[in-house]
């Protein structure tokens, strides 16, 4: 199934794979993404955190 969400997320822009993580309570979700400035960026969802 991970490689299922990871493929879609591939082809999802930031903010739409966020926002599809946020109807799927049960993921851990760390994106690592190049923003439109060209800096890397990164976004963790709150169940990611919780495993720091």
């Amino acid at each position: 199934m991970a490689d299922g969400y990871a493929t879609a997320f591939m082809v999802m822009d930031i903010e739409k794979s966020i926002a599809f993580i946020k109807n799927k309570p049960n993921l851990y979700v760390f994106f690592i993404y190049a923003a439109t400035d060209g800096s890397v960026k990164q976004y963790k969802n709150k169940k990611f955190t919780s495993l720091e």
